[in-house]
């Protein structure tokens, strides 16, 4: 379960394919009881009291240990809610069409699709419009290609320590932030709790019915629940604070051995960077890759050195020893 509020949390893969990849790894669940167990609350710690006589329902802290936080529960609300963006990329493809989902049509801009045909001899796999166009490119052929795409994806030389020193500043410059974060949430909790005062007393005054009242105490207590979810959660950061040099060291080194770990990586693995690294749909042509929008963090991280492909290119197989292996620590500025 703590997996799959993982998967949801990161907004990459719909409920849909999420569920569909547990279900390959044993979980036997329908997708209404998938749903309805995604949205309870007791995995952050909170039971629901149900509504007794004029008492609407409500959140309580329960007794148990949650297994996710608050703030993560309440943001998976929101993706499957809509308030947030959910791209829906399957997890699962075969490993001949790991691209699939991520590549559109250069004449329509349909997105691919990708299929098998049986030749003489052998399958062939192809990645292929699913209009009339005819653009049909083989997988085999574009995979290659995208993995020297990005060999072009290289750290500019000497920014290493500045990088370093960047991410070690936003991370300082955030836990002094907290305080002004903390007022920020203080605030809007008082705003509900003068909207809730103003709504009673609307009700005292017989000004507006008992229904309305209570809609306006569930909507404002739900909202109340959520900003101190996240007020308690910046506190526990607060009041840990990390030597982050040494960690953003080891996420740069990482990123600098990105084609590596690709290469190495599980078919599930090789998706999520790729989401990660391009959130729009990538162009290919036949020859080269199209990337309208690179991931901001590493746009800045990586140059596209064309020069430098070549010397990339030399690096055999024989040199991605084991010692590269192991998972991609991903830093973003402020997490700790």
């Amino acid at each position: 379960m703590k997996w799959i509020f993982e998967q949801l949390a990161q907004g990459t893969y719909s409920g849909e394919q999420i569920l569909n990849s547990v279900r390959e790894k044993g979980l036997t669940c329908s997708k209404n009881n998938f749903y309805t167990i995604i949205r309870n609350p007791i995995y952050c710690g909170k039971v629901i009291v149900p509504k007794y006589k004029n008492e609407d329902a409500f959140l309580a802290q329960g007794l148990h240990e949650p297994l996710i936080s608050e703030t993560m529960f309440f943001n998976i609300q929101d993706i499957l809610n809509g308030r947030k963006k959910e791209l829906g990329q399957p997890i699962a493809t075969p490993e001949a069409l790991v691209l699939r989902g991520f590549l559109k049509c250069p004449k329509c801009n349909r997105s691919l699709s990708g299929s098998s045909s049986k030749g003489k001899r052998k399958h062939f796999t192809y990645y292929h419009c699913t209009s009339a166009c005819g653009i049909r490119y083989r997988a085999e052929q574009v995979n290659e290609s995208f993995a020297l795409e990005l060999l072009s994806y290289l750290p500019k030389n000497g920014y290493h320590e500045k990088f370093v020193q960047i991410i070690t500043d936003a991370y300082q410059d955030q836990v002094g932030s907290s305080v002004d974060e903390r007022k920020v949430y203080l605030k809007q909790i008082q705003e509900l709790n003068k909207k809730l005062e103003r709504a009673r007393d609307l009700l005292l005054d017989d000004e507006i019915e008992p229904t309305d009242f209570r809609a306006i105490k569930t909507d404002c207590n739900e909202k109340i629940a959520i900003l101190e979810s996240k007020l308690s959660e910046t506190n526990n950061k607060n009041n840990v604070v990390l030597n982050i040099k040494p960690i953003a060291e080891k996420a740069l080194a990482n990123l600098m051995n990105l084609d590596i770990y690709y290469e190495n990586s599980s078919v599930e693995g090789k998706r999520y960077l790729i989401s990660a690294l391009f959130p729009e749909k990538m162009e290919y042509n036949g020859d080269r890759f199209r990337t309208p929008w690179v991931n901001e963090i590493a746009e800045h991280i990586y140059l596209k050195n064309k020069e430098l492909r070549a010397k990339k290119m030399g690096r055999k197989s024989s040199e991605k020893t084991s010692s590269h292996y192991g998972s991609l620590v991903v830093f973003e500025p402020g997490q700790p």
